[in-house]
Protein backbone atom coordinates (compact mmCIF):
# COMPACT_ATOMS: atom_id res chain seq x y z
CA UNK A 1 0.00 0.00 0.00
CA UNK A 2 1.09 3.46 -0.83
CA UNK A 3 1.81 6.04 1.90
CA UNK A 4 2.53 10.04 2.29
CA UNK A 5 5.17 11.39 3.96
CA UNK A 6 6.40 15.22 3.97
CA UNK A 7 9.64 15.74 1.81
CA UNK A 8 11.91 18.91 2.01
CA UNK A 9 12.88 19.40 -1.61
CA UNK A 10 16.33 20.65 -1.47
CA UNK A 11 18.29 23.17 -3.72
CA UNK A 12 19.53 21.48 -6.71
CA UNK A 13 20.07 23.92 -10.16
CA UNK A 14 19.05 27.04 -11.43
CA UNK A 15 16.58 29.62 -13.15
CA UNK A 16 18.00 31.99 -15.57
CA UNK A 17 16.09 35.05 -14.16
CA UNK A 18 17.54 37.72 -12.47
CA UNK A 19 17.10 38.47 -9.15
CA UNK A 20 16.02 35.38 -7.49
CA UNK A 21 17.20 33.30 -4.55
CA UNK A 22 16.74 30.53 -2.77
CA UNK A 23 15.84 28.11 0.24
CA UNK A 24 13.55 25.28 0.60
CA UNK A 25 10.20 23.42 -0.60
CA UNK A 26 7.83 21.25 1.08
CA UNK A 27 5.54 18.55 -0.66
CA UNK A 28 3.49 15.63 0.68
CA UNK A 29 4.89 12.98 -1.71
CA UNK A 30 3.37 9.26 -2.12
CA UNK A 31 6.25 6.91 -1.95
CA UNK A 32 5.86 3.44 -4.05
CA UNK A 33 5.71 -0.47 -2.57
CA UNK A 34 6.52 -3.12 -5.02
CA UNK A 35 2.77 -3.80 -4.65
CA UNK A 36 1.34 -0.48 -4.96
CA UNK A 37 3.22 0.70 -8.10
CA UNK A 38 0.55 0.97 -11.34
CA UNK A 39 0.51 -0.87 -14.06
CA UNK A 40 -1.90 0.77 -16.42
CA UNK A 41 -0.44 3.60 -19.03
CA UNK A 42 -3.26 6.48 -19.66
CA UNK A 43 -3.59 8.84 -22.70
CA UNK A 44 -3.51 11.57 -20.33
CA UNK A 45 -3.09 11.80 -16.71
CA UNK A 46 -3.98 14.20 -13.64
CA UNK A 47 -2.43 14.90 -10.82
CA UNK A 48 -1.35 12.04 -8.78
CA UNK A 49 -2.04 9.50 -11.88
CA UNK A 50 1.21 7.61 -12.78
CA UNK A 51 2.35 7.41 -17.03
CA UNK A 52 5.21 4.60 -17.70
CA UNK A 53 7.88 4.75 -20.32
CA UNK A 54 10.63 1.99 -20.52
CA UNK A 55 11.40 1.04 -16.96
CA UNK A 56 10.21 4.23 -15.67
CA UNK A 57 7.10 5.23 -14.03
CA UNK A 58 6.33 8.93 -13.86
CA UNK A 59 4.25 10.51 -11.11
CA UNK A 60 2.88 13.73 -11.25
CA UNK A 61 2.77 14.57 -7.47
CA UNK A 62 1.60 17.70 -6.89
CA UNK A 63 0.95 21.22 -8.50
CA UNK A 64 1.30 24.74 -6.67
CA UNK A 65 1.67 28.25 -7.42
CA UNK A 66 3.54 30.92 -5.30
CA UNK A 67 6.83 32.00 -4.92
CA UNK A 68 10.04 30.15 -5.59
CA UNK A 69 13.38 30.04 -3.19
CA UNK A 70 16.52 30.79 -5.30
CA UNK A 71 19.96 31.38 -4.50
CA UNK A 72 22.33 33.32 -6.35
CA UNK A 73 26.15 33.52 -5.83
CA UNK A 74 25.63 32.17 -2.56
CA UNK A 75 22.53 34.87 -1.64
CA UNK A 76 19.36 33.52 -1.17
CA UNK A 77 15.84 34.88 -1.66
CA UNK A 78 12.47 34.24 -2.34
CA UNK A 79 11.02 35.74 -5.44
CA UNK A 80 8.06 35.40 -8.36
CA UNK A 81 4.98 33.81 -8.90
CA UNK A 82 5.58 30.74 -10.34
CA UNK A 83 3.85 27.44 -10.78
CA UNK A 84 5.57 24.54 -9.54
CA UNK A 85 4.89 20.62 -10.60
CA UNK A 86 6.47 17.98 -8.33
CA UNK A 87 7.24 14.87 -10.19
CA UNK A 88 8.41 11.54 -9.03
CA UNK A 89 10.02 8.95 -11.06
CA UNK A 90 10.15 5.46 -10.00
CA UNK A 91 12.85 2.90 -11.90
CA UNK A 92 10.28 -0.52 -11.93
CA UNK A 93 13.34 -2.49 -13.41
CA UNK A 94 15.42 -4.43 -10.88
CA UNK A 95 18.33 -4.87 -12.92
CA UNK A 96 18.25 -1.62 -14.79
CA UNK A 97 19.70 1.73 -14.30
CA UNK A 98 17.05 3.99 -16.21
CA UNK A 99 19.11 7.26 -17.40
CA UNK A 100 17.07 10.36 -16.34
CA UNK A 101 18.05 13.77 -18.04
CA UNK A 102 15.27 16.45 -16.65
CA UNK A 103 13.03 18.32 -18.50
CA UNK A 104 14.65 21.12 -16.62
CA UNK A 105 17.87 20.62 -18.74
CA UNK A 106 17.69 22.99 -21.69
CA UNK A 107 20.48 20.92 -22.97
CA UNK A 108 18.47 18.05 -23.49
CA UNK A 109 16.05 19.36 -25.34
CA UNK A 110 18.36 20.71 -27.93
CA UNK A 111 19.33 16.81 -28.15
CA UNK A 112 16.52 14.73 -28.44
CA UNK A 113 15.31 18.05 -30.83
CA UNK A 114 11.19 17.91 -28.64
CA UNK A 115 11.24 20.29 -25.58
CA UNK A 116 8.67 19.91 -22.27
CA UNK A 117 5.95 22.45 -22.47
CA UNK A 118 2.89 23.44 -20.10
CA UNK A 119 -0.22 25.20 -21.90
CA UNK A 120 -3.15 26.04 -21.52
CA UNK A 121 -6.32 25.86 -23.23
CA UNK A 122 -5.76 29.29 -25.43
CA UNK A 123 -2.49 28.08 -26.46
CA UNK A 124 0.02 29.67 -23.91
CA UNK A 125 2.67 28.16 -22.99
CA UNK A 126 4.37 28.83 -19.51
CA UNK A 127 7.32 25.89 -19.33
CA UNK A 128 10.67 27.03 -18.17
CA UNK A 129 13.69 25.22 -18.01
CA UNK A 130 15.29 25.70 -14.90
CA UNK A 131 18.49 24.64 -15.36
CA UNK A 132 21.00 27.62 -14.93
CA UNK A 133 24.92 27.74 -13.78
CA UNK A 134 24.57 30.86 -12.01
CA UNK A 135 21.27 29.89 -10.31
CA UNK A 136 19.99 27.15 -8.04
CA UNK A 137 16.62 26.89 -7.62
CA UNK A 138 14.81 24.78 -4.60
CA UNK A 139 13.88 21.18 -5.35
CA UNK A 140 15.18 21.55 -9.44
CA UNK A 141 17.25 18.40 -10.77
CA UNK A 142 19.50 18.36 -14.08
CA UNK A 143 19.72 14.77 -14.32
CA UNK A 144 20.23 11.47 -12.30
CA UNK A 145 20.88 7.96 -12.68
CA UNK A 146 18.07 5.91 -11.12
CA UNK A 147 19.30 2.76 -9.85
CA UNK A 148 16.96 -0.27 -9.54
CA UNK A 149 13.26 -0.26 -7.50
CA UNK A 150 14.66 3.32 -6.43
CA UNK A 151 13.03 6.94 -7.00
CA UNK A 152 13.97 10.59 -8.03
CA UNK A 153 11.91 13.59 -7.11
CA UNK A 154 12.21 16.47 -9.28
CA UNK A 155 10.63 20.02 -9.82
CA UNK A 156 9.66 21.20 -13.13
CA UNK A 157 8.90 25.71 -13.03
CA UNK A 158 6.67 27.31 -14.92
CA UNK A 159 5.39 30.88 -15.41
CA UNK A 160 2.10 31.83 -14.03
CA UNK A 161 -0.88 31.49 -15.73
CA UNK A 162 -3.20 34.24 -17.05
CA UNK A 163 -6.40 34.15 -15.16
CA UNK A 164 -8.37 32.89 -17.72
CA UNK A 165 -6.92 29.62 -18.16
CA UNK A 166 -8.82 27.14 -16.85
CA UNK A 167 -7.56 23.57 -18.52
CA UNK A 168 -4.03 22.99 -18.28
CA UNK A 169 -1.19 20.09 -20.54
CA UNK A 170 1.77 19.44 -19.66
CA UNK A 171 4.01 17.03 -22.16
CA UNK A 172 7.26 15.72 -21.20
CA UNK A 173 9.53 14.04 -23.81
CA UNK A 174 9.81 10.54 -23.35
CA UNK A 175 13.02 10.51 -24.52
CA UNK A 176 14.16 11.96 -21.37
CA UNK A 177 13.64 8.85 -19.91
CA UNK A 178 13.74 6.13 -21.97
CA UNK A 179 14.27 5.21 -25.50
CA UNK A 180 10.87 5.52 -26.75
CA UNK A 181 9.76 8.59 -28.83
CA UNK A 182 6.50 10.88 -27.75
CA UNK A 183 5.35 12.89 -24.99
CA UNK A 184 3.71 11.86 -21.38
CA UNK A 185 1.15 13.99 -20.81
CA UNK A 186 -0.86 15.02 -17.82
CA UNK A 187 -3.93 17.44 -17.86
CA UNK A 188 -5.05 19.00 -14.98
CA UNK A 189 -7.64 22.14 -14.16
CA UNK A 190 -7.00 25.56 -12.19
CA UNK A 191 -8.87 23.65 -9.36
CA UNK A 192 -5.65 21.49 -8.98
CA UNK A 193 -3.40 23.94 -8.54
CA UNK A 194 -2.54 24.57 -4.48
CA UNK A 195 -2.13 28.76 -4.05
CA UNK A 196 -0.58 29.27 -0.73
Amino acid sequence: MSTWKPVLIVLAIGLPLAGLVAGGIVFGVKTFSKKSVPTKQEKAATVGSTLSTGDAYLMLVSVKRGPIQVERFGEKRTAGDFIQIAIRIFNRSDKRIVEYRSWNDRFASLRSKQAPSLTDEHGNEYFIPAEDSTYKVAGVKSGESIYPEKVVDDLLICSAPVDAATRFTLRLPRANLSTESGYLEFQFDRAAIDVP
